[in-house]
């Protein structure tokens, strides 16, 4: 989710020509028009305002809607499954080991505490829980099923944080960053195969803001390991691949950065072409290490592309979406997932054979 708190958002709408499908998914399954070289897109409607995505082990996916305060629930065939109400501005999402969704309400926050929302398989709420800080942004489950909460913070409570839930809930700890501090703006959490917490700091939410812009690394028990510069501006989105490597979107600067394991810059890289990739989400395919990259956009100028980078960060194919790409996660069969915060909007991409 960017600049919910920052910019004034103007939807754009788009009109292009496009072949219907029919038989799945709301009833509207949508290849747009324009090459897509080995994947085709598939387009499902969603709530308002989509914006974070996650895919459960059974590969259904579960979507964040920011405007309507709701979850989606989505087969994986493009079937609404269910909506779900959540609450306030969902942003982040992640599915626990049990099956259990967790969603960051980064609309929830104050000057003294914010919520996280648990779902069961079924979209039944079973609780709402306290996190420290202010606006919830990013979340993910650890293996143990501990819950990580990247609070991005504000200027008037003077700080950000990171806080650990355990499984039902509870409170196990926290770690405050002070403004305009390295660690500041604490937007995106991942963890990666040794169970180490690595979080994307948006820092001050300015271009300026490039020095204090870092990505931070935990312990399972919270103990800061490191915190590294990646030598972009806006870390927006992070994801870990099989080998250990981070990967981080750098919104502001239009790159991405690959850190090794330790934290050390391996290579710094071209989101995708064009004048809006300004990337904000980031998902790495298991099964072959690819990147896949979201291109929001910025102001006025909203994107409507992901970009597909190789292991050694070179672009391999950038692909038309929705307006306006936010969350981004790859299914278990590969498919690619996008939700397209201004299109009211999830895309699916499908590989190919022959395109």
């Amino acid at each position: 989710m960017k600049n919910i708190f920052f910019i004034f958002i103007i939807s754009l709408f788009v009109f292009s020509a496009s072949i219907t499908l029919s038989g799945c998914g709301n009833g509207v399954r949508t290849i747009p028009a324009g090459s897509l070289s080995s994947y085709k897109a598939y387009t499902y409607t969603v709530g308002n305002g989509p914006t974070g995505i996650a895919v459960a082990p059974d590969g259904n996916v579960w979507v964040t809607n920011f405007y309507d305060n709701t979850v989606t629930e989505l087969s994986s065939q493009g079937v609404t499954l269910g909506t779900y109400t959540v609450g306030s501005g969902p942003a982040g999402i992640a599915v626990a080991p049990d099956g259990n969704v967790w969603v960051a309400d980064i609309g929830s926050n104050s000057t003294t505490s914010s919520y996280v929302t648990e779902l069961s398989s079924q979209g039944v709420t079973l609780g709402t829980y306290i996190t420290v800080g202010s606006g919830p942004a990013g979340i993910a489950v650890a293996p143990d099923g501990n819950v990580w909460v990247a609070d991005i913070g504000s200027s008037i409570i003077g700080y950000s944080s990171v806080t650990e839930l355990s499984p039902s809930g509870n409170i196990l700890g926290y770690i405050k960053y002070a403004y305009n501090t390295a660690g500041y703006g604490s937007k995106a959490v991942a963890i990666s195969p040794d169970g180490n917490v690595w979080v994307a700091n948006r820092g001050t939410n300015t271009p300026a803001g490039v020095n204090d812009s870092s990505v931070t690394e935990l312990s399972p028990q919270g103990v800061t390991l490191g915190t590294y510069i990646t030598g972009g501006s806006g870390p927006a989105g992070i994801a870990v691949a099989p080998d250990g490597n981070v990967w981080v979107a750098n919104f502001y600067d239009n790159t991405v950065t690959d850190l090794s394991s330790q934290g050390a810059v391996i290579g710094v890289y071209a989101a995708g072409s064009g004048s809006e990739p300004n990337p904000d989400g980031i998902a790495v395919n298991p099964s072959n290490g690819n990147i896949w990259i979201s291109n929001w956009g910025m102001g006025n100028v909203i994107g409507n592309t992901v970009t597909e980078l190789s292991p050694s960060g070179s672009i391999l194919g950038t692909y038309t979406v929705g307006s306006g790409p936010a969350g981004i996660a790859v299914a278990p069969d590969g498919n690619v997932w996008v939700a397209n915060e201004n299109s009211n909007t999830v895309t699916e991409l499908v590989k190919t054979a022959n395109p």
